[in-house]
């Protein structure tokens, strides 16, 4: 819960006489003073870090498909060159016999 600058005003000025200045400003540093202050709960993090990691394996899974893809067409354009060029090489030796 944020507090508006009313609020902590308020509560500035009823702790001040009790706690002192000092001590008043310290317990409201420790209050979220606006929205992004606010405290991170676990089952926040837990969701964020869930949703990031989601999208993560996503990626990571349509890297590997388009890796596989990749590299079985190379395997199949190495295969097919080097048997042209065994072919080529069996031709020549035989034709210079």
């Amino acid at each position: 819960m944020t507090l508006t600058l009313k609020q902590r005003a308020s509560i500035y000025k009823s702790l001040s006489p009790l706690l002192g200045e000092e001590n008043a400003e310290a317990m409201l540093a420790e209050l979220p003073g606006r929205e992004g202050d606010e405290l991170v709960t676990k089952d926040f993090l837990r969701a964020e870090l869930n949703e990031g990691l989601g999208g993560l394996r996503a990626e990571l899974a349509d890297l590997r498909t388009e890796m596989h893809s990749l590299i079985t067409a190379q395997t199949k354009w190495f295969a097919a060159t080097n048997a042209a060029l065994l072919g080529l090489v069996i031709t020549v030796l035989l034709t210079l016999r």
